[in-house]
């Protein structure tokens, strides 16, 4: 799970924790990966990467640059100022809404007795006993 993280890119950072090499430097964050925990901080855990050669890189070879640092193990160090963004325009006071009255209260209803309950049209009449000769009986199956 990404949590927000506490160094954003362009911050000055120090190492609090990894290798020796890189231990106690100090550095400006050039890129935050949220989803992962890691930051790329500019000159610091230089590696090679072996580069074959491309249309835009033709001579290939061995290619120095940053990788990533576990966010844990980075502490935002205020030493640069942090650019200030322009504030957006304020709005304008709206006017003071007028007070609410109070509704006069409604007179009481008078209680009416209930209504008669309607038959229900929808329901069958009851069934009336009939000869024994209108029931069905079982066929003799056919061979």
């Amino acid at each position: 799970m990404a949590a927000s993280s506490h160094v954003k890119k362009g911050d000055i950072v120090t190492v609090i924790s990894g290798h020796e090499s890189i231990k106690g430097k100090s550095g400006k964050v050039l890129q935050v990966f949220p989803g992962k925990n890691r930051v790329i901080v500019e000159g610091l855990r230089m590696i090679k990467k072996h580069q074959k050669a491309t249309q835009t890189n033709q001579q290939g070879g061995i290619v120095e640059r940053e990788g990533s640092i576990h966010i844990s193990n980075v502490r935002f160090s205020g030493d640069a100022p942090k650019e200030k963004k322009p504030r957006a325009k304020t709005k304008k006071p709206k006017a003071p809404k007028a007070a609410k009255t109070a509704k006069p209260a409604k007179p009481a209803k008078s209680v009416k007795p209930p209504k008669k309950a309607k038959p229900d049209k929808r329901a069958k009449p009851a069934k009336t006993a009939k000869s024994s000769k209108t029931t069905k009986t079982a066929k003799p199956k056919k061979k």
